[in-house]
């Protein structure tokens, strides 16, 4: 058997180590599987391996990557490297670089498991580390923060990782509403699934909860909040096209999978009540569903 933990190196580089076991009680350090550079940050956390279509995968959370423009804007982020391994030495060779999970502001830690289905499932928190004085929650004042995103199918298709909410929550579906984007006024809800299909990749701009847009201009999708999101502000993502957006909303969660779950971001957002309107705006042609969740 072999174990993988996450680590940091006494100087400050990430590092995946190995330890081996005859019976899952008694270990022995075995080495290294995988080794950090400077650009991949202070720590590792949270390592999980796994294979999939014969391709081997390795996720992670690294601490202290630098921001990008578009990328690695939250303080600690969460994503994955594909690669080979090479089991006589037990040492993970990468074929991709590393690629974040999520492009909103709440996700961190992810893990997986493959289910009696075959189906790799992966859950993450829904939160993060070191986020102060950024943002916070408002429910720190009532002894309780965070959650768990809702368990996403992983999918290898065009050399990534493609995530994608469980079959199993179309039971919670009731109360259909389908609308051609020029009928779609008039929505709102607190729990609900909401699914926008395109005929062609336009610009767009999505309101909802209370001063949560949603806007995609000039290939970039911006998920922006307003005071509801307690400091979080903004992050942009480039998309070359959206051809389709599904959205998971809770009374204090947003998850948004463009594309099939080519992309996702996921964040906390705290609305006053009743302040739950769905408004698009878009030249495009398309249609709209939307179902409270039971």
């Amino acid at each position: 058997y072999y174990m993988v933990l996450g680590a940091r190196t006494e100087n400050n580089l990430g590092s995946i180590l190995v330890y081996q076991s005859k019976d899952l009680e008694q270990w022995t350090y075995h080495g290294t599987l995988y080794d950090g550079n400077e650009e991949q940050g202070y720590m590792w956390e949270c390592p999980d391996f796994f294979e999939i279509d014969g391709q081997s995968v390795l996720i992670f959370s690294p601490q202290g990557i630098l921001p990008e423009e578009y990328k690695y804007n939250n303080p600690h982020v969460a994503g994955y490297i594909l690669g080979e391994t090479d089991w006589s030495l037990v040492k993970f060779k990468p074929t991709t670089e590393f690629r974040e999970f999520d492009r909103g502001f709440d996700f961190y830690a992810p893990h997986t498991f493959e289910d009696d289905q075959g189906r790799r499932i992966m859950w993450s928190w829904m939160g993060i580390g070191d986020t102060m004085p950024e943002y916070t929650n408002p429910t720190i004042a009532r002894g309780w923060q965070h959650a768990l995103t809702l368990p996403r199918e992983l999918v290898l298709e065009n050399g990534q990782l493609y995530q994608r909410p469980l079959e199993e929550y179309k039971k919670l579906r009731k109360n259909e509403q389908t609308k051609s984007f020029r009928e779609a006024g008039a929505l709102s809800g607190e729990v609900y699934e909401l699914l926008l299909e395109f005929e062609t990749s336009a610009p767009f701009e999505l309101k909802l909860r209370q001063d949560t847009e949603l806007i995609y201009a000039d290939g970039i999708l911006t998920l922006k909040h307003g005071k509801s999101g307690y400091g979080r502000r903004k992050r942009m993502t480039p998309i070359k096209e959206i051809r389709q957006l599904q959205l998971f909303v809770d009374t204090s969660s947003l998850e948004i999978f463009v594309n099939d779950g080519e992309y996702v971001l996921t964040t906390r957002v705290y609305p006053d009540a009743g302040e739950d309107a769905i408004d698009l705006e878009t030249k495009a042609d398309g249609t709209i569903t939307y179902w409270a969740l039971d």
